[in-house]
């Protein structure tokens, strides 16, 4: 069924329940509209500015269901599917006829079900699955309220940046990583040690995954030569790496520890990687960002600058090189590296380079 209450506070006026039964389904809505304003204030410092979310919606086919909940209107309506980590809730910035724009979060109902029972109720383990559940609610108002930051800040841009060159590929992953530190350093208050150990976890599984997995399928393009699915493969998984970082920095920043501190098996993993430097210029740059952040924010993008410039040494580190072209297009070069190559491809490869060999 299909429940709406509202308002939760003076701007939510509706949130709608999809695929569950009338008594769960009333009961979750009714829940998270109690929630909100408690989620909002729960740092004095720092209320949520949850301006323009007028609905949140809950599906039980959240997957299948965005594109018609939402319809073509949703920005990044795509949600992470992947073997080591799977999206269950996700933020969308909607156009308003008319003009303007709406922020709703879109939630997996099957997961957030447990919001709508009485916690008192509850058992150990299930009480444990409630508090995941509520800091993922968290999480997404937090994303809300840098939506409603950005909004103010760069109008132009948030209606609809058309990026070119090499932005095609490191002005998306920027603004993911950006996105992804705010919510958690701003969330990090109802994160759990379960839930912090749990993403400094997956950290440390993609340093040590992404980069023999990527030199793989560099390999594989040397003989097949489709450029356009090695660069899928390498935002499906290269990408990752990025945001797994970008979570973990904003739990470290929020809680003010360091990786070594928190965990002294990642951080000798991140030490023995290439990522280590990459890290180190995300961790400065998103930081500066967070110190700026709304005042410093506006339509020339000028705050992103140098956190582009280190997504663009990611993907070279990974052995990709974007250069972006006069005309607006992007140019990639894979060039033949030890742990890319076969020792005859880069002798094959140096041969052509001296003697014009084809």
């Amino acid at each position: 069924m299909e429940e709406d209450v509202g308002p939760a506070d003076a701007r939510l006026e509706m949130i709608t329940v999809a695929g569950l039964e009338d008594g769960a389904a009333n009961e979750l809505a009714m829940r998270v509209a109690l929630l909100v304003p408690q989620l909002r204030d729960i740092d004095p410092a720092r209320p949520l500015d949850l301006r323009r979310m007028r609905r949140m919606v809950f599906s039980t086919n959240y997957g299948d269901d965005l594109e018609q909940l939402l319809g073509s209107a949703g920005r990044n309506s795509g949600h992470t599917q992947e073997e080591y980590a799977l999206g269950v809730a996700k933020v969308h910035v909607l156009r308003l006829e008319g003009g303007g724009l709406e922020i709703v979060p879109v939630f997996d109902a099957n997961m957030f079900a447990i919001l709508g029972q009485d916690y008192e109720t509850l058992d150990e383990e299930q009480k444990t699955w409630f508090g995941r559940i509520l800091h993922m609610l968290h999480h997404e108002l937090c994303h809300v309220h840098d939506d409603n930051k950005k909004i103010d800040a760069m109008p132009a841009s948030m209606l609809g940046k058309v990026w070119s060159g090499a932005d095609m590929f490191t002005g998306p992953l920027a603004e993911a990583a950006w996105s992804e530190y705010f919510a958690n350093r701003v969330s990090s208050i109802t994160a759990s040690d379960e839930v912090i150990d749990e993403m400094i976890d997956m950290l440390k599984e993609a340093i040590q995954r992404t980069k023999p997995a990527v030199n793989g399928h560099v390999l594989a393009y040397r003989t097949n030569a489709d450029l356009e699915a090695l660069m899928a493969l390498f935002q499906r998984h290269g990408d990752f790496l990025v945001k797994a970082a970008a979570y973990v920095l904003g739990y470290l920043d929020g809680l003010e520890k360091t990786l070594e501190q928190v965990s002294e098996e990642a951080h000798q993993a991140l030490v023995e990687s290439d990522f280590l430097s990459i890290w180190e210029r995300m961790h400065q740059e998103l930081r500066v960002m967070f110190d700026r952040h709304p005042s410093g924010w506006d339509d020339s993008l000028a705050i992103y600058a140098n956190l582009f410039d280190v997504m663009l040494d990611f993907y070279n580190d990974m052995g990709l090189v974007l250069r972006g072209e006069p005309d607006g297009g992007l140019y990639v070069e894979v060039p033949f590296r030890p742990n890319n190559s076969t020792p005859a491809m880069i002798l094959q490869n140096a041969a052509r380079q001296l003697f014009g060999m084809t």
